[in-house]
């Protein structure tokens, strides 16, 4: 018998209701995953962190490094900084406070005595944690109030953090420069055309850079244009979140990873600078269109990517999601519990 919920119990709960159904191979592995689980697999370092059992193998009489998903929990009596100090996390600790910095200052006195727990995953060297990898789930709580920040990756495959009504937690600026360059050559407004010299207005900014350097994409989107465009040459479109466009005029040449209709990430190299169309010599026309209308890009950059909402099927994804981690992270302390013979773990 069971004396605690196995993983995605709240899943199998959740699909038992008359009017919800899981698939027949969905609930075998679920089924499957709560058996593992309910085995006690589990790893435990020094700090008592639990994670599922990855055991370290010696190679050459060293440990090899391995990845596992661990959980900590408790109460901070002075800062999260100094909590997370004390057990070796300072990575852990400065990672967390970046993705809830917009909501609270964990630092600040209003959090002390709040409670926290997360999970994440790890690299350990034998038992030695060496680094911090993706923050999975955040859950700060300071009596009055809740901060919560759950990892999830939506249906175009881009991942970011949201709370439990499907808010986006962070953020994040633009790229503050779609090319390495050496000057703006033209900025954004009116100005005398380089070629037929007369007075008309310049819906972009454009960076002055040598043929071949690589053009990246400011934020996530999709490419809705990708070829010759007239007078702009080699262009290329991406559509982000938010009602926001972004163009690349006069490259040389294309990504060929990224055609129409893919998805780029922010970074992605979407093409190389050239002199293609009405151009006078090598540089980058950056534009920025919001709602149909051209903005300034050098004001644009200084200003917070747009966030994308989600879809319903997306948010019901992702309360399954957090279902999942609540259920790994309740379990995770469980058998911390059981291993110490105390009734709740603070670490």
């Amino acid at each position: 018998m069971l004396f605690f919920k196995p993983p995605y119990f709240n899943i199998l709960q959740r699909f038992q209701r008359p009017t919800r159904h899981l698939p027949a191979t969905a609930l075998l592995i679920v089924a499957l995953l709560a058996a593992l689980a309910a085995l006690g697999i589990t790893d435990k370092d020094e700090f008592g962190l639990a994670g599922p059992a990855v055991p370290a193998r010696i190679i050459g009489g060293e440990h090899e490094s391995v990845r596992r998903v661990a959980t900590l929990a408790g109460t901070i009596s002075t800062t999260f900084s100094g909590e997370m100090s004390m057990k070796n996390r300072g990575e852990l600790a400065e990672k967390v406070k970046r993705l809830l910095a917009s909501k609270v200052n964990l630092d600040g006195a209003s959090t002390k005595g709040a409670s926290y727990r997360i999970l994440y995953e790890e690299q350990l060297n034998g038992h030695e944690a060496v680094s911090t990898g993706d923050i999975l789930s955040v859950e700060v709580g300071t009596g009055k109030q809740r901060f919560n920040a759950y990892r999830f990756r939506d249906a175009e495959g881009g991942i970011s953090y949201y709370d439990e009504r499907g808010l986006a937690v962070t953020n994040r600026p633009l790229l503050q420069q779609p090319c390495i360059y050496r000057r703006v050559s033209s900025e954004f407004g009116y100005r005398r055309h380089p070629i037929s010299r007369m007075m008309h207005f310049h819906g972009g900014v454009d960076f002055a850079a040598p043929t071949g350097t690589p053009v990246r994409a400011v934020a996530d989107g999709n490419v809705t244009f990708s070829g010759r465009n007239g007078g702009a040459g080699n262009m290329v479109t991406l559509a982000h979140g938010g009602r926001m466009h972004t163009q690349y005029l006069h490259l040389s040449r294309f990504a060929p990873a990224f055609a129409y209709g893919s998805r780029v990430r922010q970074g992605d190299i979407i093409g190389y600078v050239g002199s293609t169309g009405s151009s006078t010599g090598p540089h980058l026309d950056f534009r920025v269109i919001v709602d149909g209308i051209l903005k300034d890009p050098l004001v644009a950059l200084r200003t917070p990517a747009p966030k994308r909402s989600l879809t319903m099927p997306e948010l019901a994804g992702l309360l399954a999601k957090i279902d999942l981690y609540k259920a790994e992270v309740d379990n995770s302390l469980f058998r911390v519990a059981g291993i110490s013979g105390h009734p709740t773990v603070s670490l």
